[in-house]
């Protein structure tokens, strides 16, 4: 993973990036791939760069930032074989010298390994120099989530403007020479050819403080149930190879169709709301709704960004698309402006922005004819754009003597027509070249949500409110085909490639349909509203959520796929299964309590003693007892499912019932707060009891489970799982009111921390899946994340 990463609290006069490009022939045997990595020296401050496995010739693209204090100490660069069981093998090394370069000024050469078995190891490496302040690089583990997110923002600037500082390599091959020898040059060569043949993008590379994925931590991200459906739209594309891409909270996602499997894309850390694809289907874009978004574009090769943006756009961008070649990338802002930028996304290069309009944007698209031409429209407004000379200029819609009405759908052909939809179901085609409105006709009942031309232009495809999406003739506007729902709802995207169309509902449900026979296939089923409870089986690789639309939903963690759903009279809030897998405990907003079978979901009983929220409950290992703990600090004790008494624990300002513990013999029970609180009760008096009355309290083995033992100094969690792998392992999960949760590794005593992203909204639930699973819920983003416990 690319890394610009912070040195030492020193106020460095001046810093020096290095981008290791490319290494070649790093081997010490004949056709025996290696697992190659480098580390990188200058005084006192280290890196080390990822490792490229099974290769001789590993491509890094990585980049490392050093303090300079006396520019002349050469950086050494040590390359190795790793190495699982045995020492790693060192290949060989370089030293980088920059005392002749000047700074602001970036230079590019390949050097020739020294200390190696192999005559022709070269390595490609680009430097730059530069003057910052070191104050903004360094580290910023203290600051509030939103300020953190604001500070790295400030990096992207600083790093754009020292003259790209890793710059683009035909650039730099145009402005500057590269002092090589004819060997070295016959290497370089080498390296362009494998980029090109490679589809490597990569200019500037994205800082690694900014990349939020589960490298190097205990889990990696297995599976998201999720699908962003609420306001975003035509945010489905298929790719070149067939697969599907899309995304839910702060992650882009790639769907097989035939493995049934997902790949992740880490670099945002707020919701994404728009994404494009390239018109070679290999490349897509994404942006979020960040107060300072950032916009992303991808290879879908490769799972890091290859090109990254920090646009005008206050409050989010809204849409982003191509243009006709795919050298351009136009996006559209949340702002007040609703400014449209222009960017050469190959060079990480605003060309130019200019205001949209003073109505919402709704949407943005390219002429598919005219590679500098793109058009918006919105609310009661269209208007034709053109990029002449680094300048946007605009040509205002009109539909002559019709008023134009709020346009929420657009798509643009080659033959200078736009056709957009409208509140009331029309599709209207507007002429480009002579301004005016040609032609309408009645698409839906009801809003016309989406619309897009197939590559070929040989349909044109629509979908509303009513659930249906539509096939027309493009040039006759013929209606050819209607496909209806098979989950309900409005149809809130569409695609089109070989004969199949994929389709995403406002339901958060994604179907497939294949044209030629007419059949529909559900690819992915989530929740469609914010998912509160979480339950893992104790004896299954099973677990269930409950969720604000009124549902309690049951998973199959092995195929991804949903197994059952209860409907329900209210909001659950919380869910638990009873020790045995056979009972599940549903809590509702309003302090209801359901207890259902949980293989059919029927009703065992049903009680409402009090009116607040349900924060937790708990079955006794004989399934005799059953304790209930509210929002307010109230518990009730059930036996046999009849309400036996209620005590109430005095909370401070947040504080909330976290864990409850039943002693072996049924007696007892302890309560653990979200503030490290403990609390004792005796279940026979009805009293609270204390360690200095009571012996044994504090001992594990009075206990059934004893999950009310934590480690010290861990306060203000929201939830909190237990996890024990071994006699020496024990992982801990707990969320604390951000999108992130924490993740504690403890072997032998050894604690390490993890902070683990993806979703968009505050982590409400964490819960181990056993043997080696993790489940995440993201309560307003509506999403589901399984993780994968490693080693």
């Amino acid at each position: 993973m690319t890394s610009i990463r912070a040195s030492n609290r020193i106020k460095y006069p001046s810093w020096l990036f290095i981008t290791i490009k490319r290494a070649i022939d790093l081997t010490t045997e004949a056709n025996i791939l290696k697992d190659c990595y480098c580390i990188l020296w200058l005084e006192d401050q280290e890196f080390k760069s990822k490792t490229v496995f099974q290769t001789n010739s590993p491509i890094f693209n990585e980049t490392f930032r050093f303090g300079v204090l006396n520019p002349e100490i050469p950086v050494k660069i040590d390359f190795y074989d790793f190495e699982s069981f045995t020492n790693d093998h060192r290949f060989g090394f370089i030293e980088v010298s920059y005392s002749d370069l000047e700074d602001g000024k970036s230079y590019e050469k390949i050097y020739k390994l020294q200390g190696s078995d192999s005559n022709s190891a070269m390595v490609h490496v680009v430097i730059t120099k530069a003057i910052f302040d070191s104050s903004l690089f360094q580290d910023n583990v203290n600051l509030s989530p939103q300020t953190k997110r604001n500070d790295i923002i400030d990096r992207i600037h600083i790093i754009n403007e020292a003259h790209q500082v890793i710059p683009n390599i035909e650039t730099q091959q145009k402005e500057q020479q590269i002092k090589v020898d004819s060997s070295e040059k016959n290497i370089e060569k080498n390296i362009e050819k494998n980029e090109i043949e490679e589809k490597n993008y990569s200019t500037i590379e994205i800082p690694q403080n900014l990349m939020k994925s589960s490298e190097n931590q205990p889990i990696e991200l297995e599976f998201v149930y999720g699908y962003k459906a609420t306001n975003s739209r035509n945010n489905l594309h298929f790719t070149s190879s067939g697969e599907i891409i899309y995304f839910a909270a702060a992650i882009p996602i790639i769907y097989n169709l035939k493995t049934k499997t997902q790949k992740f894309f880490y670099g945002h850390s707020s919701e994404i709301i728009c994404n494009a694809i390239h018109p070679s289907r290999q490349i897509f874009a994404t942006g979020d709704s960040s107060e300072k978004p950032l916009l992303c574009v991808w290879g879908i090769g490769n799972s890091r960004p290859i090109s990254y943006f920090s646009p005008p756009h206050d409050s989010g961008i809204y849409a982003v698309t191509f243009s006709k070649d795919g050298t351009l990338l136009a996006s559209v802002g949340l702002d007040d402006n609703h400014t449209i930028c222009i960017w050469d996304w190959e060079n990480n290069k605003l060309i130019c922005s200019k205001s949209g309009h003073p109505n919402k944007v709704l949407c943005l698209e390219c002429d598919p004819k005219n590679n500098s031409k793109f058009v918006t429209c919105g609310i009661s407004h269209i208007r034709s754009w053109e990029l002449s000379n680094d300048n946007l200029s605009f040509i205002e819609g009109s539909f002559g003597d019709k008023e134009i009405p709020m346009l929420l759908s657009l798509a643009v052909s080659k033959n200078n027509e736009a056709c957009v939809g409208t509140p009331t179901g029309e599709i209207l085609v507007w002429d480009m070249k002579n301004n005016q409105l040609t032609n309408s006709f009645r698409a839906h009942t009801g809003p016309c949500i989406v619309i897009r031309y197939t590559s070929d232009e040989s349909f044109l495809l629509s979908g509303g409110k009513d659930g249906k999406v539509v096939l027309w003739d493009s040039k006759t506007k013929e209606r050819k085909q209607t496909i209806s729902s098979i989950v309900g709802g409005p149809i809130r995207a569409v695609d089109y490639y070989q004969g199949k169309i994929i389709t995403g509902s406002a339901k958060h449900i994604i179907w497939e349909t294949d044209l030629s026979t007419g059949n529909s296939t559900k690819i992915l089923i989530s929740h469609s509203n914010e998912v509160w409870g979480l339950a893992s089986h104790p004896k299954k690789q099973e677990f269930v959520t409950a969720c604000d639309d009124r549902s309690v939903q049951s998973w199959d963690a092995i195929n991804h796929k949903p197994l059952s759903t209860k409907r329900i009279n209210g909001q659950a809030r919380y869910v638990n299964y009873s020790p045995d897998g056979e009972l599940l405990g549903i809590g509702l907003r309003d302090g209801e309590l359901l207890v259902v079978r949980s293989d059919n979901y029927r009703q065992v009983s049903n009680r409402k003693d009090m009116t607040t929220r349900i924060v937790y409950m708990k079955f006794s290992l004989n399934l005799q007892n059953l304790v209930i703990a509210y929002e307010d600090g109230s518990i009730d004790l059930y036996v046999s499912y009849r309400r036996s008494f209620t005590f109430h624990i005095p909370l401070p300002k947040d504080g909330m019932i976290s864990v409850i513990d039943f002693s072996k013999d049924q007696k007892k029970i302890q309560v653990l707060t979200n503030f490290e609180k403990r609390f004792f009760f005796d279940l026979e008096t009805n009293q609270m009891i204390t360690t200095d009355t009571v012996s044994g309290l504090e001992e594990p083995q009075t206990w059934e489970i004893n999950d009310c033992l934590i480690p010290q100094n861990l306060s203000g969690f929201t939830s909190i799982d237990q996890y024990k792998i071994s006699s020496q392992r024990l992982l801990i999960a707990y969320t604390d009111n951000t999108k992130s949760f924490t993740l504690i590794d403890s072997i032998s005593g050894n604690i390490k921390k993890f902070d683990i992203q993806g979703h968009s909204s505050n982590v409400v639930n964490v819960k181990f899946l056993h043997p080696s699973k993790l489940i995440s819920i993201g309560g307003e983003d509506h999403c589901i994340f399984q993780w994968k416990i490693l080693n």
